[in-house]
């Protein structure tokens, strides 16, 4: 069942990439994070083989939008190239801390809800990613208060 989702993530890195670029990481970020959710209630709707190979597809793509431009989005707020490094740092914590937490935390739900609301699970934790990150972009879109 993995399969597809593998296989759309590889097709669909390099384009998305220069699709990024011109549109803007941050603006791409949400766009991923929203086809993620999407793709995750395609699987919740309907539990059948195809709709959940289709599903994982959808989500696998939405997930690459994600991961090729966190790092790059993230270098970009740096405020300089002093800090560079310690923003790197950040993003490695959180994306560990996330890797290692988040099937854990998804597990915990699926204990509590079923194996039936196993994507519907998921796309509440993406929502409220998505919630979260929106907040971030907002705020590091604005311009920054200088003191007089």
């Amino acid at each position: 069942m993995a399969l597809p989702g593998a296989i759309a993530f590889l097709i669909c890195v390099v384009p998305l990439a220069y699709l990024s670029h011109r549109l803007g990481e941050l603006r791409m970020i949400r766009y991923g994070i929203a086809l993620f959710v999407a793709g995750l209630l395609v699987g919740f709707a309907e539990p059948t083989p195809a709709f959940t190979a289709a599903s994982v597809a959808i989500a696998s793509i939405g997930y690459a939008v994600f991961s090729v431009n966190g790092l790059v989005a993230l270098w970009s707020l740096a405020p300089n190239n002093r800090v560079l490094g310690a923003y790197t740092g950040l993003y490695t914590v959180a994306s560990a801390s996330g890797m290692a937490l988040g099937p854990a935390l998804l597990g915990a739900t699926v204990d509590l809800t079923g194996w039936r609301y196993m994507f519907l699970d998921a796309a509440v934790f993406g929502a409220v990613t998505f919630a979260v990150f929106t907040l971030v972009a907002r705020r590091a879109e604005r311009p920054l208060a200088t003191a007089s």
